[in-house]
């Protein structure tokens, strides 16, 4: 769900909140939703920015990054406890990822003790994501991840997933993705099958097979591999074109269709944004797809 959608929700929970008399029945409902569309459509048209939410957007729109910071310092300057405004203004201002470690870090303390006040952590354990009040803080932590990633600060990153984890049982964020990327750069075979084995589904999704079948290779359980490559292709149908290229060192073709916000499940779109997204699992090992696209290449999907 985006933050756009989050806007709307909470116009809609305020909307109900004062119109609340007026629900008798399903129908009363329906009506009093379209009405609200009705108004806050109309309200989009004409409407000059007022609120922390509002600059929010604007700054995530800006078109240039001291627009956008001049926005974020407004929005945090009307709700100086927004979590979101707080954070878009250290990673605008932060200097390097290092710089900007210490400025997340002394946000997560501020949203610890507004999650301790707020009794989140008692009654919201495990189904953060679901609350709307509690995502800025997720979003504060995963960003705070991100830049140990980013940092190499590998370890680190680990205990944050699986903090994140924790806090949302349901990993709205697709922590887990992160999560098995690192397990298979640093060769950590028991946690990342304790991961498996905890959320099953990903054993038929494309990137979580990819990782799998990475770290079976480094390990030397090529027949594990194989079949985690093989379960691959019968997920994602470009499974082979994908390997083929990176065999040919020529993924760099794929940089340019590849969005960083979207793409198409299980094409060769996904696993474009796989591969750059961990680079730093899979440039390092190169002899793993030149093997897998020798074993695969003439393999047919069954």
């Amino acid at each position: 769900m985006s933050r756009d959608t989050e806007r709307v929700m909470r116009a809609f929970d305020e909307y109900l909140k004062a119109h609340g008399n007026q629900i008798s029945d399903e129908q009363s409902l329906n009506q009093l939703a379209r009405q609200f569309t009705e108004e806050y459509n109309d309200l989009l048209h004409d409407h000059e920015p007022e609120s922390a939410e509002d600059y929010l957007a604007l700054s995530n729109e800006a078109p240039s990054k001291s627009a956008a910071l001049r926005y974020a310092k407004k929005a945090l300057s009307l709700e100086p406890d927004n979590l979101d405004a707080a954070s878009a203004v250290a990673q605008l201002e932060a200097q390097d990822d290092v710089a900007l470690l210490d400025k997340l870090s002394a946000l997560i303390e501020k949203g610890n003790r507004q999650m301790e006040r707020e009794n989140h952590f008692k009654e919201s354990m495990g189904d953060f994501w679901m609350v709307l009040e509690t995502r800025p803080y997720m979003r504060l932590r995963y960003d705070y991840m991100q830049t140990l990633i980013r940092c190499g600060m590998y370890r680190q990153a680990i205990l944050e997933g699986r903090q994140l984890m924790e806090l949302c049982k349901e990993d709205n964020l697709g922590v887990r993705f992160d999560l098995i990327h690192l397990y298979a750069h640093l060769d950590d075979l028991e946690p990342a099958l304790a991961l498996k084995d905890s959320h099953p589904v990903n054993e038929d999704d494309g990137q979580f097979l990819m990782a799998l079948a990475a770290l079976y290779f480094k390990r030397g359980a090529l027949d594990e591999s194989l079949a985690c490559l093989k379960k691959l292709c019968a997920v994602n149908r470009d499974a082979k074109r994908f390997l083929q290229l990176v065999h040919k060192e020529e993924a760099d073709s794929l940089f340019e269709s590849t969005d960083e916000m979207s793409y198409r499940p299980y094409t060769i779109e996904e696993l474009g944004h796989e591969y750059f997204t961990y680079l730093y699992l899979f440039e390092n090992i190169q002899p793993f797809f030149d093997w897998a696209y020798r074993k695969l290449r003439n393999y047919k999907v069954k």
